[in-house]
C-alpha cells in the first residue's frame, strides 16, 4: 500500500484537475482555448496571433494570453508583426513558459497551445511532487500531499500561467544540485535552474541562499553549477531591458507602479467595504483568508530566528526565501490585494519551503500554515465548480 500511496495520490490530483478543468470549459463549448483567457482588446491588437475557433472574452482576460502571444512571437518565421501586450519589457524577461510550451506548439500547431500548456504544467507539477516525495523521510512523506494538492498550483494550471512551472523547476533543480554529485546531475540541475530563472526572476529568492551556502562551504563545483545559469540569465535580463522595440505595450509597467507603503495596498483594497453588510464580507473573504496566511507566514519567521540562534544553517538557508517573498506581499499595491488570482500567485513558493523546513527540523511549528492551505484548496475547488460564472465570449472565425 505504501508503494501505491504516491501513485493513488497523483491519480486523485489528476481527477480533481480534470473535474475543475471540465467545470470551466463546459461554459465555453468545451473549448480548451478558454483557459488562455484572451481579451478581445488584445485579440484586436494582435489579429495574426489568434487562430480560428479560439475563445475570446469580452469582459476581460488574464496573463495567460501574454504567455501565448509571446510564445508565438518567439517561434514565428518573421511573418508576424511585433506583438502588443500590456507591458513588453515586463513580460519579455519571463519567457520560460513561452519557450517550453512554444517549442512543441510550433511543431504540433498553435491551435493546440492550450492542451500542450496544460499537459506540460501538470506533468512537471507531478514530476516535482514525486521528487519531493523521494526526498522526504518516511515519517514526513505525507507532507508532499500539501504540495501536490496546492491551491496555488491548481490555480496556476487553470490560468495557464507560469507560477506552478516555476516551483516545479526549482524543486527539481534543487534536488539535483544539493543531493546529487555526478556531472550529469550538475548539468541537469543547472539547466532546470536556468529554466526557472527564465520562467520568473523571483526564483533568485530560492537560489541566492544556495549560492551563499556553496560559497561558504567552498563547494566550488556546485558553486559553478549555480553561477553559470545565473550569469546567463543576468546577461539576458539586462539585454532584454535595453533592446529597442516598436511597441512597449498598452500599459508599460515600472517597479514603482506595482508597490506601495507596507500593507497600504491591503488597506486601500477595502475602499467601499461595508462592515455591516454580509455581501461585503463574502466578497472579501478570500482576500481576508490570504491575509491570514500572510500573517501565519510572518509568525513562521520566529522559526527562522530560532534557527539562527541554534546555528541550524540548513534550516536557515531553506527559510531565507520567505523574507523576500513576504517583503513582496507587504509592499504589493492595491491592485494585487483586490485580485485574488494575483495575490494567491505570490504564495506559490511558500508551501514547499515550509514542507522542507518541517523535514529539516522535527519540532518545526508552521502554526497551521499547511492545514490552512488545504482549506484554501477546498475553496478553490468550490469556487471553480460552483461559484465562477460564465463570462461573455465569442469564438473567432
Amino acid at each position: 500500500m505504501k508503494k501505491l500511496f504516491p501513485i493513488l495520490s497523483i491519480f486523485a490530483f489528476l481527477m480533481i484537475l480534470a473535474i475543475t478543468i471540465y467545470a470551466k470549459i463546459v461554459n465555453y463549448e468545451l473549448n480548451l482555448s478558454s483557459l488562455i483567457n484572451i481579451w478581445e482588446g488584445f485579440a484586436r491588437l494582435n489579429p495574426d496571433y489568434i487562430p480560428k475557433d479560439f475563445v475570446v472574452y469580452k469582459d476581460g482576460g488574464y496573463d495567460g494570453q501574454f504567455f501565448y502571444i509571446l510564445a508565438q512571437f518567439l517561434y514565428n518565421d518573421g511573418s508576424l508583426e511585433f506583438p502588443i501586450v500590456d507591458s513588453f519589457y515586463f513580460r519579455f524577461h519571463r519567457l520560460g513558459l513561452s519557450m517550453v510550451v512554444g517549442s512543441l506548439a510550433n511543431i504540433i500547431g498553435w491551435k493546440f497551445y492550450a492542451i500542450i500548456c496544460l499537459a506540460m504544467i501538470a506533468f512537471f507539477h507531478v514530476l516535482s511532487s514525486l521528487t519531493m516525495y523521494s526526498i522526504l523521510s518516511t515519517k514526513n512523506k505525507f507532507l508532499f500531499l500539501f504540495y501536490l494538492f496546492s491551491a496555488f498550483s491548481i490555480l496556476s494550471t487553470h490560468l495557464l500561467v507560469s507560477d506552478s512551472l516555476l516551483v516545479s523547476f526549482c524543486i527539481i533543480s534543487l534536488s539535483l544540485l544539493i543531493l546529487e554529485n555526478g556531472i550529469l546531475a550538475f548539468i541537469a540541475g543547472s539547466v532546470y535552474m536556468l529554466l526557472a530563472l527564465f520562467v520568473r526572476e523571483t526564483s533568485v529568492f530560492v537560489f541566492a541562499p544556495l549560492f551563499l551556502y556553496f560559497l561558504l562551504n567552498k563547494n566550488w563545483k556546485k558553486f559553478i553549477a549555480i553561477m553559470i545559469p545565473l550569469s546567463i540569465y543576468l546577461c539576458f535580463y539586462f539585454y532584454s531591458r535595453s533592446i529597442p522595440i516598436p511597441e512597449p505595450g498598452t500599459l508599460p509597467l515600472k517597479f514603482i507602479d506595482m508597490v506601495d507603503f507596507p500593507l497600504f495596498g491591503f488597506v486601500k483594497s477595502f475602499q467601499g467595504f461595508a462592515i455591516f453588510e454580509i455581501r461585503s464580507w463574502i466578497q472579501n473573504s478570500a482576500k481576508i483568508f490570504l491575509f491570514i496566511l500572510y500573517m501565519i507566514l510572518l509568525v513562521n519567521l520566529s522559526q527562522l530566528y530560532k534557527a539562527f540562534q541554534e546555528k541550524n544553517w540548513n534550516l536557515v538557508f531553506v527559510m531565507l526565501p520567505l523574507l523576500p517573498l513576504l517583503g513582496v506581499m507587504t509592499i504589493a499595491e492595491e491592485g494585487y490585494w483586490r485580485n485574488f488570482d494575483n495575490l494567491a500567485r505570490m504564495f506559490m513558493l511558500t508551501i514547499p519551503l515550509v514542507i522542507f523546513a518541517k523535514e529539516l527540523k522535527e519540532d518545526y511549528k508552521d502554526f497551521g500554515f499547511l492545514p490552512a492551505t488545504a482549506i484554501l484548496t477546498g475553496f478553490i475547488f468550490i469556487r471553480i465548480v460552483f461559484i465562477t460564472k460564465q463570462m461573455t465570449y465569442a469564438i473567432t472565425q
